[in-house]
């Protein structure tokens, strides 16, 4: 028996001199299959090992049918909401009034098991992940969103961004590279967003500090560079006094500090 198993010949993969075998068109076809086998499983709920049981209700967008489970153990939010106590628990229904179907789909992704390893945020799905995953509390693909902004150069809608998603150390290191060279943005985008902009400012004062105690201490030979200093603070005066920002702390303000000379 041993000198016949011996004798036959080994399979191509083992023997010597093997090549990598070519893709195939039933290798395509077995990779459409797995991807449209994933979407079925996802339909069905086999990932959360059972039927979907809640149906999320969107505005002229029909429903779409979900795990509670799945919701639950992501979103704080939604656990809350489907508590036994609350009326979205009890008719295991729940109207998203703030985004479409189409978006919500690809948030719900991110949360199953079966695809959320599949999953990536991107340019494209970058600022819809992040306003989902704040308002449903999903921490960790609001993490995974923070990292992709803080790759991007700093300007005035990423500081945007930074602030009203909460991602405090990205927001202070666009507010210091933006006051370094304010000049190429336009802070007309900061209209309304007055506590930014006066931390912009407050940035760019520091700077101007800065700068004027550097040529105090080497003699002061840098008039020329102060006045253009004094220049750019006076354009972000401008605009600042402009905007409705605390009109009655603004007056304590300006009587406790002084523009730099």
């Amino acid at each position: 028996a041993d000198r016949a198993l011996a004798a036959r010949p080994l399979p191509p993969a083992m023997g010597p001199g093997r090549r990598e075998r070519e893709p195939t068109d039933v290798d395509g076809a077995a990779a459409g299959a797995g991807s449209s086998s994933r979407k079925r499983r996802r339909e069905a709920g086999i990932e959360a090992g059972c039927e979907p049981d809640v149906a999320l209700e969107f505005e002229n967008d029909g429903e779409l049918l979900v795990h509670s489970q799945v919701l639950s153990l992501a979103s704080p939010v939604f656990a809350a909401m489907l508590a036994s106590d609350m009326q979205e628990g009890q008719r295991q229904r729940i109207e998203v009034k703030q985004y479409d179907k189409i978006d919500f789909e690809q948030f719900y992704e991110f949360l199953l098991p079966a695809t959320s390893r599949c999953m990536k945020v991107s340019e494209s799905n970058f600022e819809m992940l992040c306003a989902l995953s704040d308002y449903y509390q999903v921490d960790d693909l609001k993490c995974e969103c923070a990292e992709l902004l803080r790759t991007r150069d700093a300007s005035i809608p990423c500081l945007l961004l930074a602030h009203r998603y909460g991602f405090e150390d990205i927001y202070a290191k666009f507010t210091k590279n933006l006051a370094h060279e304010i000049h190429k943005h336009d802070i007309g985008q900061l209209e309304g967003h007055s506590k930014v902009l006066m931390d912009l400012m407050t940035q760019v004062q520091k700077m101007h500090i800065f700068m004027d105690r550097l040529f105090a201490v080497r003699g002061g030979g840098g008039f020329s560079f102060q006045k253009a200093w004094n220049s750019q603070w006076s354009v972000l005066r401008h605009v600042r006094d402009r905007l409705p920002y605390q009109q009655s702390s603004s007056s304590e303000d300006s009587s406790g500090s002084e523009d730099p000379e």
